[in-house]
């Protein structure tokens, strides 16, 4: 059984990757913000986001890894490639948040420098119900129920009221560490505003939850509309 006062302190993640050139070092870096979307795009092209229980190279984490350093369970919320000029050494700089008390911490690391990662068990889990800032999810497989803070998933949480909502969330030592959300969603819109004549105009209607969501004119009560959960932006009907 989970704890009900674990904290977490960064939940669910996305990853990015940029490119820049400054003063010719060129920096490469990748950061999280509270909502998921391309988190699984690592996955989906067969490079894992988590080597879970493995050293690896400081050029090989990104955000959303998990070190341990010193018995401190450290999540990475920025990557940085510091790519050196002329005959400089490059180097990997990463923000971090300790999950058990929330501080802040950045490190520099040789770019061959081997950190250990934290050993992250995925479950897919049912959303069962939500209440009181908690939510009780079920195991797909195991069908055991837990419950753990909506503040699991980040942002991400105001679509937890979703109807059938399967999300993921990721375990350490049986304890939940973050949640996600599916990058996209199906929800009934329950109020559009009144019609200014061309179906084509956007508008703000109204979904389950509460949330307003820009969709086309045309789109009415009763509809079923897919939003992405990153910006809750209309995807399509």
């Amino acid at each position: 059984m989970f704890s009900s006062t674990s904290r977490v302190f960064v939940t669910a993640l996305t990853s990015r990757v940029c490119s820049s050139s400054i003063a010719g070092t060129k920096q490469v870096y990748c950061s999280i913000n509270p909502l998921l979307d391309s988190f699984r795009a690592f996955e989906n092209n067969g490079i894992p986001l988590f080597a879970c229980g493995l050293k690896k190279a400081a050029s090989q984490i990104c955000a959303g890894d998990i070190l341990d350093r010193d018995g401190a369970k450290l999540q990475v919320t920025k990557f940085m490639w510091n790519h050196g000029a002329a005959r400089a050494s490059g180097f990997i700089s990463l923000e971090m948040v300790d999950l058990v008390t929330g501080s802040r911490t950045s490190n520099k690391y040789k770019i061959d420098e081997n950190l250990e990662t934290i050993d992250l068990e995925k479950k897919e889990m049912q959303v069962i119900y939500t209440s009181d800032g908690k939510v009780t999810l079920m195991d797909s497989e195991s069908f055991e129920q837990v419950e753990v803070e909506e503040s699991l998933f980040g942002d991400g949480k105001k679509w937890l009221t979703a109807e059938d909502l399967t999300v993921e969330v990721r375990f350490h030592n049986n304890e939940p560490v973050y949640g996600i959300v599916p990058p996209k969603l199906s929800v009934k819109v329950v109020s559009t505003p009144p019609k200014d004549g061309d179906p084509d105009n956007t508008r703000h209607v109204v979904v389950e939850g509460g949330h307003l969501v820009a969709a086309p004119g045309y789109i009415k009560v009763g509809d079923v509309i897919t939003i992405k959960t990153i910006d809750g932006s209309y995807a399509g009907k």
